[in-house]
């Protein structure tokens, strides 16, 4: 008969085994109620986790410290974060740049980066990355490129963001996936900004590559979306019928890129009734979610959209109560392009809270970073003005016929396609006479073309 083995005792563990073993248990729950949204139970979750590890755990630590920071920014609580970052960062320097000290400095630029702080943001990034490139930590190195990308770009320094995102690019394949991400975005907005619409293509079918390369399909939206955004600056007229799907709308909210946000402008190029409410629909929601995430980033770029649409819906008051906000949590820290990327459409109500004193020297910032189009368009205010008090029309570019033909039935409400049987034309050639009035006349929607053609006497 084959012998048994010995008997052994299996030791049981300490107890200061098991308490580690619930910090680190604490500590991945933190992690995935985190980024399921439950930002409330992640600092409990963290804050519990941090006392059972032990000191030379520094990955771990480093964990919690990140989702207890970031979890009390989400939860309101930006100062109290901001405090208990930088004790750690001062006890964790004690020692060495460590892991610990690298997750409590993005932690910080986590949170400036939600409030959009673009100074404080600039300063830890810049630390990073010099604490990165001493330590060889690359995953650090890559989100210090993201970050001081993304301050450039808001700051409108639209040549040093490009290289910001071009150094990130070069070693996306090492960069978290969304650093990689949001590097890419990067780079594809600040192509369009600078009127480069060839670069931006090229570097959208790039971040396509690295998405399949990664896989990483899940935010395949992001990269149409960026693409939609791409046609409506160059191409709106064939650009209008873009819509979201179910994927398209389980972006998650820390990235850059929202496609959401994307049918908000959509919507807003097409500028009918039905399609202004559901843009203000879409917009409703996503306040509520930055809202409940405390993110000033989110509701500076959602303001200024529900400006526009409640511009189109013809309430003003609401409009510039909308965008008013949203310069008020702008204007501390600084962030231009949150504002500018909603379309020239704000400049005319930015000129009006301008004039009623409100944050002037950011708005003329603001004005500033939309360039030509902000000085034609607040030299064409100016005139309208004058010559409003002188009694005469304000000259405009010159419409063609059919384009007053098209602009009389935006005025009665008609929609695109009972615009076309009207005339006899195509839905696609509808849309390419809107478009061109739009530009002509400064306006972004259907309602205002009206207001402003009586205004000018065109109709």
């Amino acid at each position: 008969m084959p012998q048994r083995a010995p008997w052994r005792a299996i030791r049981c563990p300490s107890r200061r085994t098991k308490t580690t073993l619930r910090g680190e248990i604490r500590t991945l729950r933190a992690a995935v109620a985190y980024n399921q949204h439950d930002v409330q139970s992640a600092v409990l979750l963290a804050e519990a986790a941090m006392p059972q590890l032990r000191p030379e755990m520094q990955y771990a630590m480093g964990q919690a410290n990140y989702f207890y920071i970031c979890g009390l920014q989400a939860v309101g609580q930006y100062t109290a974060a901001v405090e208990f970052a930088h004790r750690q960062l001062a006890e964790a320097y004690g020692r060495q740049a460590n892991a610990l000290a690298m997750r409590s400095l993005l932690a910080l630029s986590t949170i400036h980066y939600e409030m959009a702080e673009l100074p404080a943001l600039r300063a830890v990034a810049t630390t990073i990355l010099q604490v990165a490139q001493q330590t060889g930590f690359g995953l650090s190195v890559a989100w210090s490129h993201c970050i001081l990308g993304w301050v450039h770009y808001q700051r409108n320094e639209l040549a040093a963001a490009e290289q910001c995102f071009r150094d990130l690019v070069s070693q996306a394949h090492a960069a978290h996936g969304r650093a990689a991400v949001d590097g890419y975005t990067g780079l594809i907005l600040t192509a369009l900004a600078q009127g480069h619409p060839h670069e931006a293509l090229t570097t959208i079918a790039m971040l396509r590559e690295l998405l399949l390369e990664r896989g990483m399909l899940a935010f395949g939206p992001i990269a149409d979306s960026l693409q939609q955004r791409l046609s409506l600056a160059c191409e709106p007229a064939t650009a209008l019928d873009w819509i979201l799907n179910g994927q398209m709308r389980q972006v998650p909210i820390d990235f850059w890129e929202q496609p959401v946000l994307t049918r908000v402008r959509t919507l807003l190029a097409r500028g009918g009734p039905d399609d202004l409410a559901q843009a203000a629909e879409l917009l409703a929601d996503s306040r509520a979610k930055a809202m409940a995430r405390y993110t000033n980033r989110r509701l500076i770029e959602v303001g200024g959209l529900e400006a526009l649409v409640f511009e189109g819906q013809g309430d003003e008051t609401a409009a510039l109560a909308a965008l008013r906000q949203a310069v008020e949590l702008a204007a501390p820290g600084g962030a231009l392009r949150l504002l500018v990327d909603c379309g020239p459409g704000v400049i005319g109500l930015l000129q009006k809270l301008l004039t009623a004193g409100v944050a002037p020297r950011y708005i003329q910032q603001v004005l500033a970073a939309f360039g030509s189009s902000a000085g034609e368009a607040l030299a064409l205010i100016r005139r309208e003005s004058q010559d409003a008090a002188e009694g005469t029309s304000a000259p405009v570019a010159t419409l063609t016929n059919r384009e007053i033909d098209v602009l009389i039935l935006l005025a009665e409400r008609l929609s695109d396609k009972e615009i076309a049987v009207r005339l006899v034309l195509s839905l696609g050639t509808v849309r390419k006479h809107t478009m061109h009035i739009y530009s002509k006349l400064g306006v972004n929607n259907r309602r205002t073309a009206a207001a402003t053609a009586r205004r000018l006497g065109l109709i």
